[in-house]
């Protein structure tokens, strides 16, 4: 392998490692958020008690222009997505860590395999008689 492509596979090892912790914390960043929005603005995440009061004539009309605006769904859409992008990213980092690992076997068996080759290289050159010109 060349210099540059160990130092671009040592650089992707790196970040493979920092991400399950920053994939927890933004995991939990999220979390978070949902249960903070759950606990003290339940109409934005929580559809049934949405829908508890609107029957009850609770919503006060500001209240509801702003829900039209902004979608009670589109909360709940935006944090699975940000959920599904941390999964795929685990993955694929995941994979790319095997991935990078096979290279380095491969990569460590080629030398041994070089080595060798020069070895017996050495012993043949060393047991033939020097040719005369």
């Amino acid at each position: 392998m060349t210099p540059a492509e160990e130092k671009h596979i040592a650089y992707r090892a790196f970040l493979i490692r920092c991400w399950p912790v920053a994939g927890t914390l933004l995991l939990g960043l999220t979390l978070t958020l949902f249960w903070y929005l759950y606990q003290h603005y339940p109409l934005y995440v929580n559809q049934e008690y949405l829908l508890d009061q609107l029957r009850a004539y609770k919503v006060d009309n500001d209240t509801l222009d702003r829900m039209a605006v902004m979608g009670n769904m589109a909360f709940v859409a935006c944090g699975a997505f940000i959920i599904i992008v941390l999964l795929l990213i685990s993955m694929a980092l995941w994979k790319e860590y095997k991935l990078i690992r096979i290279i380095r076997e491969q990569a460590e068996e080629l030398a041994a395999l070089r080595e060798e080759l020069m070895l017996a290289s050495a012993r043949l050159d060393a047991a033939s008689p020097a040719e005369e010109h």
